[in-house]
């Protein structure tokens, strides 16, 4: 008899670019757009544009909390305690659990030479075929390398674009770090 078994995940990879001085640079509207965006709070309750404005002035009118906002969205802290809380949270309703979902607290190290932001994107990209979670690229669910091999399948990166692209993460962040590769040659190096 034959069992398949699911295997679940407690962690996740993931690599990214942190900038706590550009935070400092945007204006306090610009803040409390991005504030909102992300925890949306009593703006989730507002039906009328009226009331979102009312929402959004009553956020700008408050300075100490708008300094607390700004600071939290330049902290790496903040960032993975948003992506990660709302996952936990979901994952422990849908297996009907309570307590710690998360192995521990993240873990962080600073990739200073191009080679070691490349070797960190590989990394987490192929981590996945690693775990045998997944058997192929292309079946390697939440990563970079999928997204980029769907993109060249699709057609939304002729592979005479592909050769010439500068390679850059799935979200768009400008990576000066990755300045001579490109999303061809990244594909076949994983």
């Amino acid at each position: 008899m034959r069992s398949a078994v699911k295997r679940v995940s407690n962690h996740t990879h993931i690599v990214l670019s942190v900038d706590p001085q550009a935070v400092s640079d945007w204006t306090d509207e610009q803040v409390a757009d991005r504030w909102l965006r992300v925890f949306p709070g009593a703006m989730a309750h507002a039906s009328t544009d009226e009331q979102k404005q009312g929402v959004r002035m009553g956020f700008l009118s408050t300075p100490e909390r708008l300094n607390e906002v700004r600071d939290r969205l330049g902290s790496l802290s903040w960032f993975m305690r948003s992506l990660n809380e709302p996952i936990a949270r979901m994952a422990n309703q849908e297996d009907n659990f309570s307590g710690r979902f998360w192995e521990g607290r993240f873990k962080c190290q600073a990739l200073l030479e191009p080679q070691a932001v490349i070797s960190a994107m590989a990394y987490v990209d192929l981590n996945p075929a690693r775990a045998r979670m997944a058997e192929t690229l292309e079946e390697s669910d939440h990563t970079s390398i999928k997204s980029r091999l769907e993109s060249r399948t699709s057609g939304l990166g002729k592979n005479s674009e592909l050769t010439t692209k500068r390679l850059k993460p799935v979200a768009g962040l400008y990576a000066e770090a990755l300045h001579d590769m490109t999303e061809s040659s990244y594909i076949e190096l994983i």
